[in-house]
């Protein structure tokens, strides 16, 4: 059940004005008087630390006309139109280690497919259920492709159809193929305007992250910081040190604490480096402001201000719901538990064993695709052992616990690795193997789906969903109950200590 951000400070988190903050030990309470790891201190640091990033990052990097010219000028290819084919497929993919016999039952199939499709059925369709592709979910539609983007023995094949033409079957080293043309777009050029805001934006990104990193470095030297990243390897002792600066330190064993604290999701989007960076930054950003005193700077005074008056709103909110939370009978929550049973059903657990092969731009994805084909013919074959091979290979960070993730909810698989590895793993039996299973990790930054890598899956166990008793799901109701009465509570609290009047510009 997805909380309001507010029950997660009655269950131990920490959030000011909506956002939750991650816990730290840190030497710079941001205001005399004020501890760091109290909400108003917490988020007091978060605006000295959006102030350092303003004045010693985004107000740094300065793009001129000319640079940007210059980049237009440099890349003004790019920008030029071509012709471009949209296409829809079917496939079927193979291992180039399948036999003979699959590769004709792989044939006949889509044989079989395409007369279908020639006698009316529809192709979007019959895509979505039979093929292979990432395509699959848009119904087998591929992006606009200039010539010269796909594979050379299918770019001579679809630019020569005419639009509404279907291909005949077509062998790949992959697989099998099936195409129709469905749209030809003529030449467009990007207008001269948006290519020149295009590159502007390009550069300001490439030079915004430069000086993000010549921040770093200057602070490190600065501050005299000890940071030693290079240090960091499963099983390293726990005391070992990887920073600090002033009375702040963190070791080995708090890296990995916070790293077992993370959600399945964010442990597959970022890495225990990463972490640690992030947590850095943020110690020398306010290092930085309590150097130049930026808490006396006008505007930065301001968001001071209006940050902690937020804070000490939210607190006193939270303050009054946990009251009322102690106060909660079983007559307050039994209408609730009883009118939405599902709400506070368990869900189906999973228990899992996979082997990622993350891609890298050394190798092209099908070299992936045939190296874990291979291993599981192995593995089923009893040639090889599935925890031992994720140890030795998985790019996971489940790779040295043999691949075991335990006990997961499926939706956090599919949610990581898309709906393709979500639907494929909801059908298997305990005990059987994938083939290679694609993992599409959502880029927020790019809003699409990113081709992450292959992985094989095993499903070693599962306990079905059930509906929980009241007992059970008590302290999930009252929850529930805080976060729908959470407007109310507000309100009560705004009546009692009037309205609360945040500092004004």
């Amino acid at each position: 059940m997805k909380l309001h951000p507010l029950s997660v400070l009655l269950t131990g988190g920490l959030i000011v004005a909506g956002v939750a903050l991650p816990g730290q030990r840190g030497a710079w309470a941001a205001a005399p008087g004020v501890p760091a790891d109290s909400a108003v201190g917490r988020a007091r640091q978060e605006v000295l630390v959006a102030a350092v990033g303003k004045r010693f990052v985004s107000d740094a990097v300065k793009v001129s006309d000319a640079e940007v010219e210059a980049f237009f000028e440099a890349h003004r290819a790019e920008f030029a139109g071509s012709e471009r084919i949209v296409l829809r497929h079917l496939f079927r993919r193979l291992s180039v280690q399948a036999p003979a016999s699959a590769r004709e039952a792989a044939r006949a199939e889509l044989e079989g497919l395409r007369r279908e499709i020639s006698a009316g059925a529809d192709l979007a369709t019959l895509a979505k259920a039979r093929s292979d592709s990432q395509s699959a979910r848009f119904g087998g539609l591929i992006a606009p492709q200039a010539r010269g983007q796909l594979e050379s023995s299918i770019e001579t094949r679809v630019w020569r159809l005419e639009v509404g033409e279907l291909s005949e079957v077509v062998e790949t080293p992959i697989g099998f193929h099936i195409f129709r043309l469905e749209q030809r777009l003529p030449p467009q050029d990007i207008p001269a305007d948006t290519a020149r805001a295009v590159s502007r934006q390009k550069l300001t990104l490439a030079a915004t992250a430069a000086a993000r990193e010549r921040l770093f470095e200057e602070l490190l030297r600065e501050s005299g910081a000890f940071w030693a990243p290079q240090l960091y390897r499963r099983g390293l002792p726990p005391a070992t040190r990887l920073f600090e600066l002033g009375a702040t330190r963190w070791t080995a064993g708090d890296l990995e604490r916070w790293w077992t604290e993370r959600t399945f999701r964010e442990r597959r989007t970022t890495s225990p480096l990463a972490l640690l960076r992030e947590r850095a930054e943020r110690a020398l950003s306010l290092f930085k402001a309590e150097k130049e005193r930026l808490d006396a700077d006008p505007g930065v005074a301001l968001a001071l201000a209006q940050a902690e008056a937020a804070a000490r709103l939210e607190a006193a909110v939270a303050a009054r719901a946990a009251e009322r939370r102690a106060r909660l009978a079983e007559s307050d929550l039994r209408p609730l538990f009883e009118a939405r049973p599902g709400r506070f059903a368990l869900p189906a657990r999973y228990r899992l064993r996979i082997l990622v092969r993350a891609f890298s731009p050394e190798h092209s994805p099908n070299r992936y695709f045939e190296e874990l084909s291979a291993l599981a013919i192995e593995i089923r074959g009893g040639r090889r052992d599935f925890a031992d091979a994720a140890r030795e290979l998985s790019t996971d960070p489940s790779a040295a616990e043999g691949g075991d993730l335990g006990w997961i909810d499926l939706r956090d698989l599919g949610w990581w690795a898309g709906t393709t590895v979500y639907e494929r793993v909801r059908s298997l039996a305990p005990g059987v193997l994938t083939e290679p299973l694609l993992v599409e990790v959502y880029d927020p930054a790019q809003l699409k789906d990113l081709a992450h890598g292959y992985m094989l899956v095993r499903v070693e166990g599962i306990e079905p969903s059930r509906q929980q008793t009241f007992v059970e799901a008590r302290e999930e109701v009252a929850a529930a109950w805080i976060e729908d009465h959470l407007a109310e509570l507000r309100r009560e609290v705004e009546g009692a200590n009037g309205a609360p009047t945040l500092p004004q510009p």
